[in-house]
């Protein structure tokens, strides 16, 4: 809002508003501080880039917005790039998380001296204009960072692509699974489901192309909806690479990392054990049974909260095992006779992440 304000694009509402927010100065200064030293860090790395010890930087935007510190501090940054002509050598744009991936794709492809050839495909002509959650700038713009990063060119034809990079994106705004609200208009009447899977079908059927999917219908955990989808066009073990969790870009990152590996190495065990991690993770837990036991259970359950469930395996992670497993037998069965869950803890004694050891069989079980 005070950069809002800076720079003139502020509502005499918006303004009303921030005037009358009370922050303790104490809670402003520790935040103040905090931000500074990231800054600080950011520009002496931008030096390790101008000496030759980092070849390429990645300086991602976690939880930003169109406007706020995050939007300032990316100004200093971004007079720095230019002042020491680094446009080429780093790349700022929203994400995090899915960094460590996206970057060991760049390090392979270039190992490789390979560039993979990606074209974009959306539900709908506005999906990519939308600005997704804890983002700042266009859902498309970032999309082709995410694939840059990766090693891959962005293409304008299937015949030339090796692959299909979808977004299941929604036409108008993304909601969230942490707070489930019945679909908009922007999830249904505006989108194209039925066209969009005769397109990936024939890609990958007819023209042997490989299928990587950014579910980011919503926010911090994706729906039914994509795994319904190929699971009836039977291509649910067939695709490249699925992403559904956390924030928009956190998903798309690392369904490209994955999908550019799958087009270099084909389908290894690996491959579809990741698969499969990726749609019990960010479907079952993150998309439905997250929210089922913090809503439905942890009421009664004085024991546990959604932020401290006391420990990385016990009590809370054999109820949790049950309860994934149940929905993946009854919601997801397609899958639920070819894996098997080796390991489930709670890596921050919390709910919002979940570890798993996910294992994929050939055979039924």
């Amino acid at each position: 809002m005070h950069q809002l304000i800076e720079l003139n694009e502020a509502t005499a509402k918006q303004k009303s508003l921030f005037e009358k927010i009370a922050i303790p100065e104490a809670y402003l200064t520790d935040y103040r501080t905090r931000r500074a030293i990231n800054r600080t860090v950011n520009l002496s790395a931008l030096n390790l880039v101008q000496e030759g010890i980092i070849d390429f930087l990645v300086i991602p935007h976690d939880d930003s917005s169109p406007y706020g510190w995050t939007a300032v501090d990316q100004e200093a940054i971004r007079e720095k790039i230019a002042e020491e002509r680094l446009q080429t050598k780093v790349y700022m744009y929203p994400g995090a998380d899915e960094v460590g991936m996206t970057l060991m794709s760049r390090m392979y492809t270039a190992f490789k001296k390979y560039r993979p050839k990606l074209l974009i495909k959306y539900p709908v002509i506005t999906a990519g204009q939308i600005i997704p959650n804890i983002e700042d700038r266009y859902l498309d713009t970032t999309v082709r960072y995410q694939i840059s990063v990766c090693g891959g060119i962005v293409v304008d034809s299937l015949e030339e692509a090796d692959g299909v990079v979808f977004i299941n994106a929604p036409a108008d705004r993304m909601l969230s699974r942490l707070t489930p609200a019945k679909p908009t208009r922007g999830l249904t009447t505006l989108r194209n489901m039925p066209e969009v899977m005769e397109y990936l079908e024939y890609a990958l059927r007819e023209k042997h192309k490989a299928v990587i999917i950014g579910d980011i219908t919503y926010g911090n955990g994706s729906s039914l909806e994509m795994y319904d989808y190929l699971s009836l066009k039977n291509m649910l073990f067939d695709i490249a690479a699925y992403g559904g969790w956390n924030t928009a870009s956190n998903a798309i990152g690392s369904a490209v990392a994955q999908g550019v590996a799958f087009i270099i190495y084909g389908k290894t065990s690996q491959h579809l054990d990741f698969l499969m991690h990726r749609y019990i993770e960010d479907i079952a837990y993150c998309g439905y049974v997250r929210q089922y036991l913090r809503d439905q259970v942890l009421p009664s359950n004085q024991r546990f909260t959604y932020y401290d469930v006391k420990e990385e395996r016990g009590a809370f992670t054999d109820m949790l095992k049950q309860e994934l497993t149940k929905f993946i037998r009854e919601k997801m069965p397609e899958i639920a006779s070819h894996v098997i869950i080796g390991d489930l803890y709670m890596p921050w004694k919390r709910m919002y992440e979940v570890g798993l050891k996910v294992r994929y069989l050939k055979e039924k079980i």
